[in-house]
């Protein structure tokens, strides 16, 4: 949706093209910035509910399988590229600059009628991520109830209630051989600490009557930001993507 409601006020998705959207498009940015985290699995959001109990849950089933620990392992490193990839989109869509110099029309905020479907879903990114007991009760209820199939006996027999635990602190899980919960997802605590951070940060910069000020962009030793020295789709990433040259693909282009 976030793409479409681009390529709706720019007429393109093409990364090389687009740049400094923020500006022009706040309420899409916003919603782009929350839907980049939560798939990327960044806490408080729903992907961080998801990512985290796969995680943990591959530790649970090591305690059985050993092997099945590599999935976790694997997860972790998805979640990083997945990042990866989602900071390249945002950046170079909302944060740097492009736009200005590539597309030939006014550029502005798309209509109520396109933001609301987004919106609607950003909101649910955030009370998953928020409240991710009252989802996984209820998939677990689905499941151990959904009429004698396969996924129903899987549920019953595994005695999910007996390892993952909810309550509005959080998705806890327990693993065997331990006395207590070895992990938690509580996204209330995390966003109190980072308002605790933020709010630390600020009181820093206010002492000793320090001052901000402005002053020019420091362009790595380029006199001007132009359409010709700022950063390319191709050129983001470019060493992460020769390292991995050997998985095949067009890695190099």
């Amino acid at each position: 949706m976030t793409s479409g409601s681009v390529l709706y006020s720019t007429g393109t998705k093409d990364l090389n093209r687009l740049g400094g959207l923020i500006n022009l498009m706040p309420v899409t940015a916003l919603v782009a910035g929350i839907a980049s985290l939560s798939i990327s699995g960044v806490p408080p959001f729903s992907g961080f509910a998801s990512k985290w109990t796969l995680v943990s849950t591959s530790l649970l089933a090591g305690g059985e399988v050993l092997f099945l620990v590599i999935f976790g392992i694997i997860a972790l490193f998805t979640s990083a590229v997945t990042l990866s990839c989602y900071v390249k989109f945002f950046g170079m869509t909302f944060t740097s600059a492009g736009a200005e110099w590539s597309i030939g029309r006014e550029v502005k905020e798309v209509p109520a009628g396109m933001l609301i479907p987004k919106l609607f879903l950003t909101a649910l990114c955030l009370l998953q991520g928020l409240i991710p007991f009252f989802y996984f009760q209820t998939i677990i209820g689905i499941f151990a109830n959904s009429g004698g199939s396969a996924v129903s006996a899987a549920f019953r027999n595994m005695h999910v209630q007996d390892h993952v635990f909810n309550s509005a602190m959080g998705v806890s899980v327990s693993i065997p051989g331990l006395s207590s919960v070895s992990s938690m997802a509580v996204p209330a605590v995390l966003l109190l600490v980072f308002a605790a951070a933020f709010g630390l940060a600020a009181l820093i910069r206010r002492a000793g009557g320090s001052k901000e000020r402005e002053v020019p962009t420091w362009l790595c030793g380029y006199q001007d930001l132009t359409d010709k020295t700022r950063y390319r789709d191709k050129s983001m990433f470019s060493a992460l993507k020769n390292l991995l040259y050997w998985t095949g693909g067009n890695v190099k282009d």
